[in-house]
């Protein structure tokens, strides 16, 4: 049985019956590890498509890509600089000198662990990742200056 109701309350309880474990497990005792390796990828990119709870707004090129601050701030040094001071509920920041498909290809890999990009446009998208400070693409690679990135955060 997977859930349950109480008759008091009708609050939904989970519970697992001897008969519901698999053959292998039935007989032990725990404890056991529950792990679904995409669990977390998986909620990410949900939130990504839905733009569900967000609370930052990314420009670059005049075209805007809605984030989250706690996600953008996990990822990248950069945003947790820019952002981390900001108490505004909805930030904007404005990125100059970085192009859009990039941008939305770094948000992609913050938030999905990839990114599908061109040869010919790898090495601006490591520098983007650079500029960005996006510990996961820069490990290994010194980091560049970032003044003049960012123009305005409202």
């Amino acid at each position: 049985m997977l859930h349950d109701y109480t008759e008091d309350n009708n609050e939904q309880q989970e519970s697992f019956s001897a008969t519901s474990l698999p053959s292998q497990l039935q007989g032990q005792t725990g404890p056991f590890q529950v792990k679904k390796e995409t669990h977390c990828s998986t909620i990410l990119d949900q939130l990504l498509k839905d733009e569900i709870f967000t609370d930052v707004t990314l420009t670059a090129e005049g075209r805007s890509i809605r984030a989250h601050r706690v996600v953008l701030c996990l990822a990248s040094r950069y945003f947790r600089k820019v952002l981390s001071h900001d108490q505004i509920v909805q930030s904007v920041v404005i990125l100059r000198d970085i192009k859009f498909a990039e941008l939305k290809n770094i948000i992609n890999f913050i938030y999905t662990g990839e990114a599908t990009v061109d040869a010919s446009k790898l090495d601006s998208f490591i520098k983007t990742a650079e500029l960005l400070e996006i510990s996961s693409l820069c490990e290994g690679h010194k980091s560049i200056s970032i003044g003049g990135l960012i123009s305005q955060v409202y």
